[in-house]
């Protein structure tokens, strides 16, 4: 059977996003060998997975393997949309009758023992706090899990606050961007994906991570000691609080901006934080790559040279997520 090699660095990133896709086929167990994890697979179509996992790693391959069949039976899954999130699966429900999510959910615990609790998303994420509502299908009723991502651990509650896993990777290209000495700030900074995962990678540093929803605020505290990280501050404000605060005039060499529904409305914090030539980070929903550069320098007061422009996510059937690297100049 097909099977995917991956390095056991990114094999959890690798199997969520198999799973997400409906890609594994859970009547046969994961196995690991050395440093390699082999996931049973249930799509055969070699460009799509590669697609779905170049941006992960490119430390994979698809190769022919016996796996040891699952002792669990019948993991026929239904193809319903998904997001995993530690040891949470959330199922988005539009489309499937209640008898459909219960198969899925039922499936998903059955052939997916890394998996504890599935729910169903009642809610868009909206609101100031970007939060979603989500109610109990199967497994332990809880919302608090521990999600490993990275290198690093993150808690948080996903009724309470804004997480998304589907930007892990574009998380470590960020991280992976920071040089040695930098002070980072991270608006709308959520747990602290972003601003974790820079502090731990780069000790050097000084993060500043922002963030509106005082649960969040407390989570992202409780991850930088999770993550032995003593060099991220934590500020539970609005990220307008920061145009009062003289300490942080000209302060920043780099800011990632991860709001792509109003960040055009923050870049006066963004000029008002950045030193003369700092690099941002700005995500924001768009038509395309175009649509979004225009965007950014109609709303920038400052002459700016883009450095790249990306799409990391779709968010309707006309609109992705782009996120656009530009510096000050």
């Amino acid at each position: 059977m097909l099977s995917l090699k991956v390095n056991k660095e990114y094999a959890a990133i690798a199997r969520d996003e198999l799973i997400t896709r409906g890609w594994v086929d859970g009547n046969y167990k994961i196995e690991r060998e050395g440093d390699y994890v082999f996931i049973p697979l249930s799509c055969s179509d070699y460009d799509a997975i590669e697609q779905a996992l170049s941006s992960i790693t490119e430390d994979f391959e698809i190769v022919e393997r016996e796996h040891e069949a699952h002792p669990s039976k019948g993991c026929n899954m239904i193809d319903v949309p998904l997001d995993i999130i530690g040891d949470i699966a959330i199922i988005d429900g539009r489309n499937f009758s209640k008898e459909e999510l219960k198969k899925a959910a039922e499936n998903l615990l059955n052939c997916h023992k890394h998996l504890k609790t599935v729910r169903l998303k009642e809610t868009a994420v909206s609101g100031t706090y970007r939060v979603r509502k989500t109610t109990y299908l199967t497994g332990e009723d809880k919302t608090e899990t521990l999600h490993k991502e990275n290198g690093i651990i993150l808690k948080l509650n996903v009724d309470k606050v804004y997480f998304s896993p589907r930007l892990s990777t574009e998380r470590q290209r960020i991280a992976s961007l920071v040089k040695e000495g930098e002070h980072v700030a991270v608006l709308f900074a959520g747990v602290g994906p972003y601003s974790i995962l820079i502090g731990k990678r780069c000790p050097t540093c000084k993060v500043v991570s922002v963030e509106i929803n005082p649960v969040a605020s407390k989570y992202a505290e409780e991850n930088a000691k999770l993550n032995k990280v003593d060099n991220v501050e934590v500020i539970n404000a609005d990220v307008r609080a920061l145009l009062k605060e003289e300490r942080f005039k000209g302060w920043a060499d780099r800011i990632v901006m991860p709001l792509p529904k109003d960040v055009l409305s923050f870049f006066d914090v963004a000029e008002y934080i950045a030193k003369p030539s700092a690099i941002v980070h700005a995500y924001i929903f768009a038509e395309d790559k175009e649509a979004s550069e225009r965007e950014i320098k109609k709303a920038t007061r400052r002459p700016i040279n883009i450095l790249l422009t990306k799409e990391v996510g779709s968010y309707s059937p006309t609109l992705s997520r782009w996120v656009v690297d530009f510096q000050y100049v």
